[in-house]
C-alpha cells in the first residue's frame, strides 16, 4: 500500500473513527481494539433497516484476515460479521455487520 493511502486513511480514522472490540474465531483469544467508521452497508441494508450496519477500517489494523462470523462490539452492542470487502489498492476493508440479537 503506498505510503499516500496509508496517511490518509489514518487521518480518516483519527477525525471520524471510533474504537471497536473485534472478537476473532482464530488467534488472538482476546478481542483487541480496532478504530472503524461506520458507513451504509454495501447490501443488506434494504432487506432490514436498522440490523445492519458497515464499519470501514485499515485492514492492516487486524491480526488475521476478518472472517464471517467474528464479533465486533461498538458502542454497547454486539454485532456479528456477514460480509467482508477489501479494498485490495487502499489498504481498507469493509465490514457488514449484523447487530446480534438476544
Amino acid at each position: 500500500m503506498s505510503a499516500l493511502f496509508d496517511g490518509l486513511n489514518s487521518a480518516c480514522l483519527s477525525t471520524f473513527g471510533e474504537i471497536a472490540m473485534y472478537q476473532c474465531d482464530v488467534l488472538p483469544a482476546e478481542p483487541f481494539a480496532v478504530t472503524v467508521i461506520r458507513c451504509a452497508p454495501s447490501q443488506f441494508g434494504d432487506i432490514t433497516p436498522g440490523r445492519y450496519l458497515g464499519l470501514w477500517a485499515k485492514y492492516s489494523d487486524f491480526a488475521g484476515p476478518p472472517a464471517k462470523g467474528e464479533s465486533v462490539a461498538l458502542a454497547g452492542e454486539t454485532y456479528i460479521v456477514v460480509d467482508i470487502q477489501t479494498d485490495e489498492g487502499g489498504g481498507g476493508v469493509t465490514l457488514t455487520v449484523s447487530k446480534q440479537v438476544t
